[in-house]
């Protein structure tokens, strides 16, 4: 075994990109704790050296570096939140996808078979400005964050990239019962169900209500349910506020805090969609948000939302 002194960088590094609008804040980690699947014993950190990076397999109970690979370029483990949460791990910690530290109008990312001695599957080259998002358990399916050019510069679609047929799907990943809804903001929390198949992201909006995104990675589907928490201008009001957010999964039920250690204020079914306060959960729902063709049903707290005309941002 080789350990290998690491210099400040192994601190938890977040680094923005030049534009900070909404998810055009890509954020990546280098150094710290980088990325590990629930339950692994190593993790895996992107560590920059001038025109190279170093990406090391790292054990996690003492900090020894178990083998690395020299990369040409600048890429990065990438953050699924604003606060710096890692992703790009599959489930089963056998694929690993980085990002390159650059935002123009090619994005690139590197995939990575770390179950057989870090060797490059493939390199992705995208035509757009694009963000990781998440994996299918599996890592057949990449989801992205394509960024949307418009007046406020905080609209964005997701999008699904086929890792065996090397192509980007046409289709956007949204729920499909809200086409006239906008996605904007920031992603604050994040919280993936136990076998890797849903993904739960808490976003902010400067301008609406907060709102979680549930994917589904394996059918390519999407639900987004609003949090109707008492609204304010963040920006106005608390500017940190538009950056907290916390996402625990307890069974079949998703709380929702609005700081990491806070009591949750909401909870979301994961199985109807329906969203209600604590010790609630057996009355009337504020919301309910479900898959397929099925009527959507609002509440009273929602139907505020639409009245009021807050149409930019709404989520899809």
């Amino acid at each position: 075994m080789i350990r290998r002194l690491v210099p400040a960088l192994i601190a938890l590094v977040l680094v923005p990109a030049a534009r900070a609008d909404g998810p055009g804040l890509v954020s990546s980690v280098w150094g710290g704790s980088g990325a590990a699947s629930p339950g692994s014993t190593i993790r895996y950190v992107t560590v920059p050296t001038g025109r190279t990076t170093l990406l090391e397999t790292v054990r996690r109970r003492d900090g020894t570096v178990l083998a690395w690979r020299n990369l040409n370029g600048t890429w990065s483990v990438p953050a699924v939140t604003v606060g710096g949460v890692a992703g790009g791990l599959t489930r089963d910690g056998r694929i690993l996808v980085l990002q390159a530290m650059t935002l123009r109008s090619v994005t690139r990312f590197l995939v990575v078979d770390v179950s057989s001695w870090l060797s490059i599957r493939r390199v992705i080259r995208l035509h757009g400005d694009f963000a990781y998002d998440a994996l299918s358990p599996g890592g057949t399916i990449l989801y992205l964050i394509q960024h949307v050019p418009d007046a406020g510069g905080a609209r964005y679609k997701v999008r699904a990239y086929d890792l065996r047929a090397g192509r980007l799907l046409p289709r956007v990943i949204a729920d499909r019962r809200q086409r006239g809804w906008t996605m904007s903001g920031y992603p604050v929390a994040r919280a993936t169900g136990p076998d890797g198949r849903w993904v739960y992201t808490l976003y902010r909006q400067t301008d609406n209500y907060p709102f979680v995104h549930a994917l589904d990675t394996v059918t390519r589907t999407a639900v987004c349910v609003a949090v109707p928490e008492p609204w304010r201008p963040l920006l106005r009001a608390d500017t940190n506020a538009l950056y907290r957010g916390s996402l625990r999964l307890d069974g079949r039920r998703l709380l929702i805090a609005d700081r990491p250690g806070a009591k949750p204020g909401y909870v979301l079914d994961t199985t109807s969609f329906r969203i209600s306060e604590p010790g609630r959960a057996g009355g009337p729902p504020i919301a309910l948000a479900g898959i397929g063709a099925g009527a959507l049903l609002l509440s009273a707290a929602l139907f505020v939302v639409r009245r009021r005309g807050t149409r930019k941002g709404r989520p899809v």
